[in-house]
């Protein structure tokens, strides 16, 4: 859809707009059961109760000639929104200019036009017109899993039997606790919070990106939660496995370990140094041993918040509409472990530092899954997952096991993975 699509749909909602208002009010002043001082009241009533009144507008521009996807609608959806809020002036006058036209004496500033608010038509707008049926979600997703199953390393044995030694695959299907939400780059939408959605199936997705982000934060609260009680060798032994782990730590993260490590910080860069064979003279720049892949869910959902003022207890504004991931959504966390750099290496040192990885995981996955939580405002309980889930451990475990106490002592996954960890060493 080229821009000049949109630019034309813009400079025709002024007069689409007064448009209406005039439809309106001429059913309104047809209406011979309504008393002309109430006639007014009665049109702010019709202008407010119209749900359909950007479908009918839209519907109008596109006149039956242009077929729009769901992405392309909501993005003229998102246009005559901010249309509407920064020409509500305009609009206002209009509405009593035709009013004034009609009836006698009419007075402006007392009438209940200036009260006129089309806010509740936006999120109904959105319900009818961007949010697809259960049944079409379910299609959708069914579409998305046979797609992506090609790619999926769970699913394609011939990734088992070329990955180096000691790879590990998990993944882990579970029920969201509590919604995700995440703020996706979409241009134009119906509100301003859309949840992340993949290109172009447009069901809600947590990057792999996310993901990393996510566990390394879970990782390195769980590795550093006794900070004090720590000796500084541990200390320096552990920021180094997460090093191994999430590769080169960037911006906050390592402002973050750098002042928490303080006086440690120069003995953990000779460390590191020592470890890759880096002089002080040269950049240390290498990946991680994990891969991960995006997840998608099978539910979309809307979150509402509005925020009250300290003083008054009473609304300051919004409400704010935020497109979430509903609880009971259902996703797959998968992840790859791949300890590359270990190929060609010492048996005994090849063992101690997979064994070092592993435990780090099997504590961090759990915690952020079910405590810390994934995604946007986790500080506020969003993006936890239920306590029972369902995983796989490749090559070990090929069939799906049912952990119903997952993240607390009783979890079957954890214990799993230390049986795992077991055999590795063997």
């Amino acid at each position: 859809m080229s821009f000049d699509f949109y630019a034309e749909f813009w400079r025709n909602l002024n007069s689409d707009l007064k448009n209406w208002i005039n439809k309106k009010w001429s059913d309104v002043r047809k209406n011979s059961r309504i008393h002309p001082r109430k006639k007014p009241e009665e049109l702010r009533k019709k202008l407010e109760d119209d749900k359909n009144e950007f479908h009918e507008i839209i519907s109008l521009f596109l006149k039956g000639n242009e077929k729009v996807s769901l992405t392309q609608y909501a993005k003229l959806q998102k246009i005559s929104q901010i249309f509407v809020e920064g020409h509500m002036n305009v609009l206002k006058e209009h509405a009593h200019s035709v009013i004034q036209k009609d009836i006698r004496n009419y007075n402006r500033s007392k009438s209940p036009i200036n009260k006129v608010d089309l806010a509740e038509n936006q999120k109904e707008a959105y319900k009818m017109c961007v949010h697809p049926s259960k049944e079409e979600w379910f299609e959708i997703h069914k579409d998305i899993k046979e797609q992506i199953k090609w790619f999926d390393p769970m699913n394609n044995k011939q990734q088992h039997q070329i990955l180096p030694r000691n790879s590990t695959l998990l993944k882990i299907t579970f029920i969201l606790k509590t919604p995700y939400i995440s703020q996706d780059d979409e241009e134009f939408y119906i509100i301003d919070n859309p949840v992340c959605k993949d290109k172009v199936f447009k069901v809600p997705l947590v990057r792999a990106s996310s993901w990393k982000g996510a566990l390394r934060y879970a990782a390195i609260r769980e590795a550093f939660k006794n900070f004090d009680e720590l000796n500084d060798d541990e200390k320096v032994r552990r920021r180094l496995i997460l090093f191994r782990l999430f590769g080169v730590e960037k911006d906050m993260v390592k402002e973050y370990l750098d002042e928490l490590f303080k006086d440690l910080k120069k003995e953990f860069d000779e460390e590191l140094r020592k470890y890759y064979g880096k002089r002080k003279d040269q950049e240390i720049n290498v990946r991680g041993r994990l891969v991960f892949y995006p997840t998608f869910f099978n539910q979309i959902g809307l979150d509402v918040i509005t925020p009250h003022d300290r003083k008054t207890k009473t609304p300051a504004r919004g409400p704010i509409y935020f497109e979430t991931a509903p609880e009971d959504a259902t996703g797959i966390f998968a992840l790859l472990y791949v300890p590359f750099d270990l190929i060609g290496g010492k048996e005994e040192i090849v063992k101690r530092e997979i064994k070092e990885d592993l435990e780090i995981l099997k504590e961090a996955i759990p915690a952020m899954l079910t405590k810390y939580g994934f995604g946007a405002k986790t500080t506020a309980g969003y993006g936890i997952t239920e306590n029972k889930v369902k995983f796989q451990i490749l090559p070990e475990i090929k069939e799906k096991q049912v952990d119903e106490n997952f993240g607390t002592e009783e979890s079957k996954f954890e214990k799993e993975m230390q049986r795992l960890i077991g055999a590795r060493l063997t």
